[in-house]
């Protein structure tokens, strides 16, 4: 009992937290370091399909109109667990709006 408790202690140590609601739970709490390339990478998105719309209805894609950051959202890769913490591997979305002027 005293080697479990110890070792409890040392994962508590490490940030990693137990309890007996049905298994391991898995947080990610670094969301501030991987932000800005997210965030780029759904501006540089929006960008490529708003030049596709563009194309298609005979437009020139103009500068940004508006835009909003929106939200970021963890999803477990197997969906039809339901719990996002039970999952060790997780998607990581980001929703966000981009509104261009077309010419």
């Amino acid at each position: 009992m005293e080697a479990a408790e110890k070792n409890i202690a040392e994962l508590y140590d490490q940030g990693i937290l137990i309890s007996n609601g049905g298994g391991p739970r898995y947080y990610f709490d670094n969301i501030n370091d991987i932000k800005p390339e997210m965030l780029a990478d759904s501006i540089r998105n929006a960008e490529l399909a708003a030049l596709e719309f563009a194309k298609h209805s005979s437009s020139k894609l103009g500068k940004i109109k508006n835009a909003n950051q929106g939200y970021f959202e963890f999803l477990p890769i197997d969906r039809s667990l339901g719990a996002h913490e039970c999952c060790p591997k997780k998607i990581l979305r980001i929703v966000a709006t981009v509104s261009y002027y077309l010419d």
